[in-house]
């Protein structure tokens, strides 16, 4: 009997779904991230435990064919320094919209920053590490 598994993370700009599922009680302490954040792909430490703050707004992200991806659990930063290892990208829309890279790799979009306050890592596409 073969045990089923996960799909290992792809390379090349394709971005894996997270390791673990959604779960509040897991992740989640006074609205704070209790993990440490990671990239899927390679991974680098992003944000450290209790930076980013749970919040659940539908945004579109771009998958790694260019379409658009609804997504809703994010992490809201409040400051781009708190990450430990990202990158943004240039500006897209009239500079009200910039996408977050991991630091390391540079595969994939992570989330994205609106009007350069509203900064928002993607549940989804990130691992948590104790």
């Amino acid at each position: 009997m073969t045990e089923a598994s996960s799909p290992a993370p792809t390379v090349a700009g394709v971005v894996a779904k997270a390791v673990i599922p959604w779960d509040a009680d897991l992740l989640v302490s006074d609205g704070s991230n209790t993990k440490r954040i990671s990239c899927i792909l390679c991974s680098t430490k992003i944000l450290p435990a209790h930076k980013g703050v749970y919040t659940q707004e539908p945004q579109t992200l771009k998958g790694s064919d260019g379409s658009d991806v609804d997504e809703e659990h994010f992490w809201h930063v409040k400051d781009m320094w708190d990450f430990d290892n990202i990158g943004f990208s240039r500006s897209q829309d009239d500079n009200t919209l910039r996408y977050l890279t991991c630091g390391a790799c540079e595969q994939g979009i992570l989330g994205l920053q609106r009007n350069e306050k509203r900064i928002l890592l993607c549940h989804s596409r990130v691992k948590y590490i104790d």
